[in-house]
C-alpha cells in the first residue's frame, strides 16, 4: 500500500506538472501516482478534468457553488 498525503492540497501548478508528466512521458497512472505521492483516484480525476476543461479544470473547487439551487429557497412560508 502506498502512503499518500492525507491532508495536503496540491496547487494548480503541481497538478499540471503531474498531469503533463503522465501525458508527455507515457508514465502509467500508478507509476506517476507513486512518483508524486498522490492517490491514483485523484490523478484520474485530474486527468479527466484537464482533458475536459484544460488548466481551468485543475483549479481548486473548494468553496465554489456547484448548482443554481443552493441556499435557502425563495418564497414565503405557508403553514
Amino acid at each position: 500500500m502506498v502512503e499518500t498525503r492525507s491532508s495536503y492540497l496540491f496547487t494548480e501548478e503541481e497538478k499540471l506538472q503531474i498531469v503533463e508528466d503522465h501525458i508527455n512521458n507515457g508514465i502509467s497512472i500508478r507509476a506517476c501516482a507513486t512518483k508524486y505521492n498522490v492517490s491514483s483516484t485523484s490523478l484520474v480525476y485530474w486527468l479527466r478534468s484537464y482533458r475536459e476543461l484544460g488548466v481551468e479544470g485543475l483549479k481548486s473547487q473548494i468553496g465554489k457553488h456547484r448548482g443554481p439551487n443552493k441556499g435557502r429557497p425563495k418564497g414565503t412560508f405557508k403553514p
